[in-house]
């Protein structure tokens, strides 16, 4: 990693827009940064790096990632895939779409409203042990306590967006659809501009 948690820790203190946070915490995910607010580690879980180049594509293409897990299928472990995070309007209403056309689950809500109710996305030996499908802002407090101040304004403007796989233990079919609702690439690419002034 490029930076000790400390240094880290100053650069979202120091972040000016909600993009920028994007951009660290896709750093986060790369491995480039070794803090994240409310993350208990220095970098992402060993299951997360398979699909951690979506997750940064994601966060670059306007989607602040902030939980997610990758579909599993075991005799006595079954995962779905999904991620919670948050998004501006356009964006959030982008990946909202996607539950028109697709089997995905997706619940998006503006700042303070909650709706959806909680799936589970973790089964063990045949028990629900984690849960996804609503919307949720207590991140928001970890963000608060680190961040800089207008940063966070913009983050408070933000929708809450929870994307499920209803399908256990599928693998990268939730990625591809919202690689395509608002970047158009599944994975990072050199020659991509993964802004999202389309959307504006």
């Amino acid at each position: 990693m490029s930076d000790e948690p400390d240094g880290a820790q100053e650069e979202w203190a120091e972040a000016q827009s909600f993009g920028e946070l994007c951009e660290l915490t896709a750093r986060f995910i790369e491995g480039d940064l070794a803090y994240m607010p409310g993350y208990l580690a220095e970098g992402v879980a060993e299951e997360t790096n398979p699909i951690a180049p979506y997750l940064a594509n994601l966060n670059r293409s306007g989607f602040l990632t902030v939980c997610s897990q990758p579909g599993q299928d075991e005799p006595d472990w079954k995962q779905r895939a999904f991620v919670d995070g948050f998004a501006l309007e356009p964006v959030a209403r982008q990946l909202a779409k996607v539950t028109l056309a697709t089997d995905l689950l997706v619940v998006a809500a503006p700042p303070g409203y909650h709706t959806g109710y909680r799936l589970p996305v973790i089964l063990r030996d045949f028990q629900p042990h984690g849960w996804s499908g609503s919307t949720g802002f207590e991140e928001l407090e970890f963000f608060h306590e680190d961040c800089g101040l207008f940063a966070f304004a913009q983050l408070s403007e933000a929708w809450s967006v929870s994307v499920v796989d209803l399908v256990w233990g599928r693998e990268r079919h939730i990625w591809e659809e919202l690689a395509r609702a608002i970047s158009y690439s599944e994975k990072p690419h050199p020659d991509l501009d993964n802004g999202t002034d389309f959307l504006m």
